[in-house]
């Protein structure tokens, strides 16, 4: 599931920052990536969120710095929403 969630999320930040995806790995972050700026990030944002169906907190879109971070948050939202359940 994990392999599944980063080849989503990698191709969710390809589409949003209309990058080829191979140019994107779990090591891609904001310090590596040009596209990565602050505009970068909310189009990411609303891409996994519609991708994923899901809504991060404000809280969670700070700390999602990196495609790595950004796989946990989504595990994460997942595993909450199984709990709620």
């Amino acid at each position: 599931m994990q392999e599944e969630i980063l080849s989503k999320v990698c191709q969710c930040a390809a589409s949003a920052w209309k990058m080829d995806v191979a140019k994107i790995n779990k090591d891609s972050s904001m310090d590596n990536l040009a596209k990565w700026d602050s505009l970068g990030h909310l189009k990411l944002i609303i891409v996994l969120e519609k991708e994923f169906g899901i809504s991060f907190h404000p809280r969670d879109t700070v700390r999602m710095r990196s495609i790595d971070k950004v796989c946990q948050v989504i595990v994460e939202n997942r595993m909450g929403e199984k709990a709620l359940s």
